[in-house]
């Protein structure tokens, strides 16, 4: 007998997707490309070292709110990298404590000239320090303090060109100091000295410094049209009305220097 309620036995059909699954070849991957690994890695290093740039730099300030914002913020982050990495060059040193004193740090400043000074740190054809120091002075309005730091790095400075010349005529070798006068610094600190003077209404002193340096640079204009000044507040009409006209053939813009002219009642 059959039993009437059993169902043939059927075989399982495969699905048509997993028929063409089984058969289809393994997906190949882009990354199976060596080319194409060495290229990923590369880009991957490349975006580390950029995040650990990033991180460095705001973590020294180089960026962010750290970042020097001025060039005086800039001068004094790089001068004081310079003196903190162990600079002995007196240049670097003063080159710091200038930067203190134009951001307004200066007990700052003094203690780093201190330093130097004391570790010996010295150009004698330069006196970088002495030109800070008299600085230093200027902008704290110590006016006598000034007058004496130019004094004493210009005493130096002549004195070791003296030396200098002395033994250039024994054979010696040239220096910077026998070779172009006694250099930038000496100057600088010359009319520094000239303005603090001039702040001590010590005129007939403030004529000196200007004449010396006009002795050295006879073109400059502005210090020409200051010379003038201080005639025409001493009184001395012809003297400053010679220095209007020397100051009208080097420079454009004389509509200052004419007014001046017309002051005094003097002809152009």
């Amino acid at each position: 007998m059959h039993d009437t309620d059993s169902t043939p036995e059927t075989s399982a059909v495969a699905d048509p997707a997993e028929k063409q699954e089984s058969v289809r070849p393994p997906r190949s991957s882009m990354f199976d490309d060596r080319a194409v690994r060495t290229m990923a890695y590369v880009a991957a290093g490349l975006v580390i070292f950029y995040l650990a740039v990033i991180v460095s730099a705001l973590y020294l300030g180089v960026i962010g709110d750290r970042a020097p914002k001025t060039a005086a913020e800039r001068d004094l982050m790089i001068s004081r990298a310079k003196v903190e990495a162990g600079s002995q060059s007196e240049r670097d040193w003063a080159v710091y404590a200038q930067a203190l004193a134009d951001a307004g740090q200066y007990a700052r400043a003094q203690t780093v000239i201190d330093q130097a000074t004391g570790a010996g740190y010295l150009d004698p054809r330069a006196r970088h320090l002495s030109l800070a120091q008299t600085r230093l002075s200027f902008a704290q309005r110590d006016w006598e303090g000034a007058v004496q730091a130019a004094d004493t790095g210009m005493d130096a400075l002549r004195k070791q060109r003296e030396d200098d010349l002395e033994k250039l005529l024994s054979g010696g070798a040239p220096t910077s100091l026998t070779a172009t006068g006694l250099g930038d610094n000496y100057y600088r600190m010359l009319l520094i000295k000239a303005t603090a003077l001039e702040e001590l209404g010590r005129d007939d002193e403030v004529l000196k410094a200007l004449d010396e340096y006009l002795a050295q640079r006879a073109t400059a204009a502005d210090i020409l049209e200051w010379r003038g000044d201080v005639h025409a507040r001493l009184g001395d009409t012809e003297p400053a009305a010679e220095d209007y006209r020397a100051a009208r053939r080097f420079t454009p813009d004389t509509a200052e220097l004419d007014r001046k002219l017309e002051e005094l009642g003097v002809s152009e």
